[in-house]
């Protein structure tokens, strides 16, 4: 585990799900044979990476829940735990030809009781060993994988937190990165997303206050968004220390 470098600016950290917000896909991408050929960027992926890679001292990871790995044959056999790092890797040669830059991947290949049963359903067979309680000693899996990165990074448990952003497609792993204390970013529509929003706001309060969550149009929204707050916090606590020393 790497020691974060002591520096008077916080450090940025923003974790973004696979599929959605980057990869234009559902979930089991690169089961079929032929899915180099199919795989798409989704629509200002690109640009709002170099909006968050633009931030000093920014650290940009990418998080991937993948079922598929758990599942023995069937349609989903190919997705074996070597093929969704070959997808991540193509993925990310595709990305940095676009000059946006990814510090990693943090690949989630377990999958709970209700996934397992409902694959079964379908006829296929699981890897038993890829099975796990929907909490992991108590933490959620998304919670789990964005663990991982502030773990690979030596911000877990540091004195210093990172600024931590999540930015998902989906409402649960939004709710995940408010769990580990970041905020949360969901890319789509803003009148399908406000009442919902209202209600995590106000459940995943800090300190008295309503948790950090906003709706983003696109991803260069949210990469502008997540760029412009964090900038603005860092000149305030550098007002503050000044006031202190002063």
């Amino acid at each position: 585990m790497r020691t974060p470098e002591r520096t008077n600016v916080r450090h940025l950290v923003v974790c973004c799900e696979r599929d959605g917000p980057i990869l234009n896909s559902g979930p089991f991408f690169g089961a079929d044979k032929d899915w180099k050929d199919n795989l798409r960027i989704a629509r200002k992926a690109i640009k709002g990476i170099k909006k968050i890679n633009s931030v000093r001292r920014s650290h940009f990871y990418i998080t991937v829940n993948e079922p598929g790995i758990a599942v023995v044959d069937g349609k989903y056999g190919a997705l074996t735990r070597e093929r969704v790092d070959s997808v991540n890797k193509h993925l990310n040669l595709m990305l940095k030809n676009g000059r946006a830059e990814v510090n990693g991947f943090i690949v989630n290949p377990y999958i709970t009781k209700v996934q397992a049963d409902e694959i079964r359903n379908e006829g296929m067979e699981v890897r038993e060993d890829h099975v796990l309680e929907e909490k992991i000693a108590g933490i959620p899996q998304d919670v789990g994988s964005i663990n991982k990165v502030l773990q690979r990074l030596g911000f877990y448990e540091a004195e210093e937190m990172p600024f931590l952003y999540v930015v998902g497609t989906r409402l649960e792993y939004v709710k995940a990165g408010l769990r580990a204390g970041g905020a949360g970013v969901i890319i789509g529509k803003e009148g399908e997303f406000r009442r919902l929003v209202d209600n995590l706001r106000d459940k995943y309060r800090v300190g008295g206050q309503n948790a950090n969550v906003y709706v983003a149009e696109d991803f260069v929204s949210a990469g502008r968004h997540i760029k412009t707050e964090v900038e603005g916090l860092r000149r305030k606590e550098t007002d503050r220390t000044l006031e202190r020393v002063s």
